[in-house]
């Protein structure tokens, strides 16, 4: 039951305030709140500094209160149902969505909600930790609005890493070489795909560009042309290469 050593050693009460100085030490925002079994929903009992510079929320603001203080206008209702649902399952939960900040100003928090119970396995409390991913989410939505305007090139375009193999194909490249699972051709040396040189000196010359890093053009002919025709085809290309902000070469993008 409560009375064995191991059971004295977890609810030893002097080892509370060395936990909250812990948490205070944490660099993502950790919340305790209560249990939500009473009727009156989850409430705040203890938010750390990280919290506090995270929403503008400090720990006077807030104990007591509802963890809605920070949802508002483009909140996720669909995520928060979820961690409604997943709370009454006694189940732990992982999420995303829009929060607010004290000062009204949006940004994408994502949390981990874990139960705390008692000896007995009761829930007694749950505890989150939460990050401020708004950076994160804004590079993925770049991102993903560049290879959205890459598909739509009429260009044949293949991105590749410093060592040429495929990363990214766009619809044009994989129409050019009859493939319709773009997945078969990731992780291909580019010199391997369909409309690569005839020639091993053509070959040889992109491979050496690709070597050096640096920006070239090609024209070579090719037994097999784009979009499946057979027959000599020539055809041009352009590399560029891709620097990150140390200057340090990431990859290709070559057009065709």
């Amino acid at each position: 039951m409560t009375n064995g050593p191991e059971s004295g050693r977890f609810l030893n009460p002097g080892i509370l305030p060395v936990l909250a100085q812990a948490a205070q030490l944490l660099d993502h925002s950790f919340v305790i709140t209560t249990p939500g079994r009473d009727g009156s929903g989850h409430r705040f009992l203890f938010v750390n500094q990280a919290f506090t510079e995270m929403t503008g929320w400090t720990w006077e603001d807030v104990v007591g209160r509802s963890p809605k203080v920070l949802q508002g206008p483009d909140t996720d209702l669909e995520v928060i149902g979820q961690l409604r649902e997943s709370l009454r399952n006694d189940e732990e939960f992982d999420g995303q969505t829009i929060n607010y900040r004290k000062d009204g100003t949006p940004f994408v928090m994502k949390w981990h909600v874990r139960p705390i119970r008692d000896v007995r396995g009761k829930i007694t409390h749950y505890f989150a930790l939460q990050r401020d991913v708004s950076k994160e989410t804004e590079e993925q939505n770049r991102t993903q609005r560049l290879l959205h305007a890459l598909d739509q090139m009429p260009e044949a375009v293949v991105v590749v890493d410093p060592h040429g193999r495929v990363l990214k194909a766009n619809h044009e490249a994989l129409a050019w070489m009859d493939e319709t699972d773009p997945d078969r051709v990731l992780d291909r040396p580019l010199w391997t795909l369909p409309g690569r040189p005839s020639a091993l000196t053509d070959l040889h010359e992109i491979r050496t560009a690709v070597d050096r890093g640096e920006p070239s053009t090609h024209e070579y002919s090719t037994r097999n042309g784009p979009h499946g025709v057979t027959g000599p085809r020539v055809i041009q290309i352009a590399i560029s290469p891709v620097a990150d902000h140390h200057d340090h070469k990431i990859g290709f993008v070559v057009v065709a």
